[in-house]
Formats: structure tokens, sequence, C-alpha cells
């Protein structure tokens, strides 16, 4: 095998992998604008054989609030169980197990989870895939004092920055905040209101960003509000049928669940002991 920085020639490469195991989904390697995105603000990787005829495998890293996380890594069928993905996470994550900083959300594939764990990483809570109908939240206890403001995306982000830090999680320097606004600008698609501010009065206390079909993500450091927040967030979409990924400890699930949403996959959060990802935030599986 030989491994390698990939480059714009090796995105259908990328897309016949991601499409033999089922990711067909916007935001996955069949995505070539996601790949594309990448590329542009993180380092991907691709293995392929000796010979140079065939790549089997990509996988790619990217800065999120000064941590790495490891966005996707997939081996194509036909390569599985001969240690192409661990060789290629020991290329991104070149330092091995002692390297800090280091997240991902791994699938219930049942090779995913040991490689991680050799690479030093430890499971904590689900990632829960989630959709339903915003209207079946009509009207909820507790999140009518909440204002829901429709904003751009470099604004969101900077929002989302300061609840961040307020909040004691672990973020970068404040230069990162370009980072993050590229994340938000990827996220709405190019829409020029697609950030949301969630309001309790005049104070924010929730910062997110909207796609054509749900909530991406949501920063709420405050676990009283994290269920109000998320619910006023997603009764603003315009969309009837909307998704979202939450952990599993999160307190929003069990009101989404007793309005008819459903849980239709989930991940697994695993991290080095020195990233602690917040249970009250919404979040993306592929950028975090």
């Amino acid at each position: 095998m030989v491994f390698r920085l990939a480059g714009e020639d090796d995105v259908p490469a990328i897309r016949r992998i991601s499409l033999a195991l089922g990711q067909a989904e916007e935001d996955s390697g069949s995505d070539a604008e996601y790949v594309q995105f990448l590329l542009a603000t993180g380092t991907v990787m691709v293995a392929e054989t000796a010979s140079g005829s065939s790549v089997i495998a990509w996988g790619a890293v990217k800065q999120s609030r000064g941590r790495s996380m490891l966005t996707d890594l997939f081996v194509d069928p036909d390569h599985q169980a001969r240690g192409v993905g661990a060789g290629l996470l020991r290329r991104l994550w070149p330092n091995g197990p002692q390297e800090p900083a280091r997240f991902t959300f791994s699938s219930r594939h049942p090779a995913a989870l040991p490689i991680y764990a050799r690479a030093g990483l430890a499971p904590s809570w689900p990632l829960l895939y989630m959709s339903g109908d915003r209207r079946s939240l009509a009207g909820p206890d507790g999140s009518a004092h909440l204002e829901v403001r429709q904003v751009d995306a470099g604004s969101a982000a900077a929002a989302d920055m300061r609840l961040a830090s307020a909040g004691r999680a672990d973020v970068a320097d404040v230069a990162d905040i370009a980072g993050l606004a590229a994340d938000y600008r990827w996220w709405g698609r190019g829409r020029l209101l697609s950030g949301l501010i969630v309001l309790d009065g005049a104070r924010p206390v929730a910062a997110g960003v909207a796609t054509r079909s749900g909530l991406a993500h949501l920063t709420c450091p405050d676990e009283r509000n994290a269920a109000p927040a998320v619910i006023a967030a997603l009764l603003a979409l315009d969309a009837p049928e909307v998704s979202l990924c939450l952990p599993g400890p999160h307190p929003a699930v069990r009101d989404l669940l007793e309005a008819g949403f459903r849980i239709d996959d989930y991940d697994i959060s695993m991290s080095t002991p020195d990233v602690s990802l917040a249970s009250t935030w919404v979040y993306s599986p592929g950028l975090g």
C-alpha cells in the first residue's frame, strides 16, 4: 500500500468508496462539494495499491476549536480487515496514542472502535441521528420565553465562540473563529441568513446554523436552556420534516421522542482523555 495526500483527482475514487459503503447523503464522501471543502480546510489522505492503480481507502482530519477531529475514515469493502484503515489513521495522526486533543464520531462497524481505541481514544456517549415533524413541537413548555434570531454565518460563529468560551469548553484562540465561520458557511450552503442565535431576553444562550432540512450545529453551554433552545431552533426552521444529531445524554432527547421524533441511527463519541465534548450541544458527525 501507498499512503499519500489526496487531491482533486481523487474525488471520484473517494465517491466510489463512499457509495460502496452506503454513504450516499450530503456531507459524506459521495458529496463532491464536501470532499472539496475538506481538501480546502483540512488534511485528506488516501491509500492506494502499490502499483498506484486503485485508491482503496480515504480519510480526513480537520481542526475543530483547537482539537483534531477525524471527519472520515473509510476502506473499500474488498480491502477491509487487512490493516488499511489503521495504517491510514497512523498517517493522519502520526504521533500515535500520545498525541493530545483528538476526537471522532465512530460508526458502529466492528472494526472501527478497536482502531480508535488503539489510537488512544475512549468512547463516551452515543450521537443520536434524530428526525421528525417540527410541527409536533408547537407550544412546548420551557421554550416560549426564547427568541430565535436569524443572522449571517459569521455573526452566528462569533456568538458561538463567545458562548463556548464562557461555558469553559475547549476552544482555540479567537483567531480560530475564521475556521468556525467557514464551517458555518458550509453548513448554510451559501444562504445569507443560515445562522441562528437563541436569546433569553437580550442574553444569547445558544448559537448554531441551519441547513435546508435541519439543525447542523448548536452550541449551548447552559444545561437549563439546552432542551428549550433546541426546540426553539427547530421551530424556527422552514421544512416540516427536520433532522439533527444529539448526544445521548442531551436534555432534549426525551422531549423529541415524546413528540414523535425517531432515532434513525447513532455513532459513538470517542476522544482522548483531555477532550470533553459537551453533551448539551447539537453536533455535525462530520465537522463537529
